[in-house]
């Protein structure tokens, strides 16, 4: 059968309103009618992860002498800190959780010129009691007795920038301990004493002796180890690190006991 003309230029016309108001054909989209989408992006706590902080700045390549935490916020040193760095932290930290300080010194600085104490023996060779890295004043912090300022400063500051350090001198003082010698005992030709303090129930202390342990009586009178017995009155100054164990372990600075009834 023939259909006229007319009937299929209506059925093409329908065909095409019909395409045009169903749902438009998924494909690329004109740049030019695109609609734009913009997104403010997330910002890190840094408080909910401090070590994170590391990373970033490792990651970053940027020089740093490390965080701490201070008054509930992340405190950041950073060697040369500008603008720019500065800008990085507001992109990507949430404002008032965190601080930045411009230092002198990286952690990795810090830490070498700490090894370099161990490595040329300056804790026995000069009488040296300990060190630590000082985060929050960006200083190797080093502690030893007054006796040893004299001679020990010079030779750590023919190895290490005197800026990058701050020295704690202990004077002599009072007594740490003052107690009575209940056991006199050697372990590998090494001597220590057990004392035990006025009013304990138990000994408290061990002490120990190195090369600059000083001994004396009441008069100030230079005695030796070998004249160290049970049952002396005793009066002990430490060299400052004391372990805490039961009892606890130290070493001794000066001693001085009481020989008057020897």
């Amino acid at each position: 059968m023939n259909h006229p003309k007319w009937l299929w230029v209506g059925l093409t016309l329908a065909v095409l309103l019909l395409n045009g108001c169903g749902e438009k054909p998924k494909g690329n989209v004109d740049s030019n009618t695109a609609a734009t989408v913009t997104s403010t992006p997330i910002k890190t706590n840094p408080l909910a992860d401090p070590g994170e902080i590391r990373t970033f700045l490792s990651n970053k390549g940027v020089p740093n002498g490390d965080i701490y935490l201070q008054d509930e916020k992340v405190h950041v040193n950073i060697v040369g800190l500008n603008e720019e760095i500065q800008n990085v932290f507001a992109e990507r930290y949430v404002a008032d959780t965190y601080v930045l300080h411009n230092v002198e010194y990286t952690i990795q600085e810090l830490e070498a010129a700490q090894k370099l104490l161990e490595e040329h023996n300056l804790y026995l060779k000069q009488n040296v009691y300990g060190s630590s890295i000082d985060v929050i004043g960006n200083r190797l912090a080093i502690t030893m007795p007054d006796s040893s300022e004299t001679t020990a400063k010079p030779e750590i500051e023919k190895l290490i920038d005197p800026n990058m350090v701050s020295y704690t001198i202990e004077k002599l003082g009072q007594p740490h301990v003052v107690g009575e010698i209940v056991e006199v005992e050697s372990i590998n030709n090494h001597l220590r004493i057990l004392i035990l303090e006025p009013g304990k129930d138990v000994p408290t202390y061990w002490f120990s002796f190195n090369d600059r342990s000083e001994l004396y009586n009441e008069a100030e009178k230079e005695i030796h180890l070998s004249d160290l017995e049970k049952g002396q009155q005793v009066k002990l100054w430490g060299t400052g690190t004391v372990l805490e164990s039961l009892p606890a372990q130290a070493t001794v600075r000066r001693l001085e006991v009481d020989m008057s009834d020897l």
